[in-house]
């Protein structure tokens, strides 16, 4: 018995058929046979483009100045990414700082991003930019940050 494997490109996809056992082929045009093979057709799809989306929640949140607040960011994969995403954000203002836990996402998941916000920290509403990225995919999402004074003012906005 013969094993026949044959790849094809269509649309994005690349498709492995795997043959073994009999199988037949028929003319749409024709309506007849056009050719009888193997019996049995494996195939898996496989896309072009692993890729994957990143998310944050919330989308605004609030912290007084010496305190913390959190977000919490997603990836979800698409089109059979895997891999580990790296995350960074920027756009605190002067005073506060972000950290992620963990660092990093592999293939899907979630992590905390804790905002500190010292005594002194500048005051006001901030967008947040959070980026996920590996090898040459980079993907951004934003927040907003408001930054208030101890005594609950907002003393200045940037």
């Amino acid at each position: 018995m013969k094993h026949y494997v044959v790849a094809a490109a269509i649309a994005g996809f690349v498709c492995w058929f795997s043959t073994s056992a009999s199988y037949t082929l028929y003319s749409s045009e024709r309506g007849t046979t056009v050719h009888s093979t193997e019996r049995r057709v494996n195939f898996a799809a496989y896309a072009d483009n692993p890729d994957f989306s990143i998310a944050i929640t919330p989308n605004d949140a609030t912290v007084v100045q010496g305190g913390n607040t959190s977000y919490t960011v997603s990836v979800a994969p698409s089109n059979g990414f895997s891999g580990i995403v790296s995350l960074s954000a920027g756009g605190f203002g002067s005073g506060a700082t972000g950290s992620f836990n963990p660092p990093g996402i592999s293939v899907s998941g979630s992590s905390t991003l804790t905002v500190t916000a010292t005594g002194t920290a500048q005051t006001g509403s901030f967008t947040l930019t959070i980026t996920g990225s590996t090898g040459s995919l980079l993907h951004t999402t934003l927040a907003t940050l408001t930054v208030t004074a101890a005594n609950g003012t907002l003393t200045s906005t940037r």
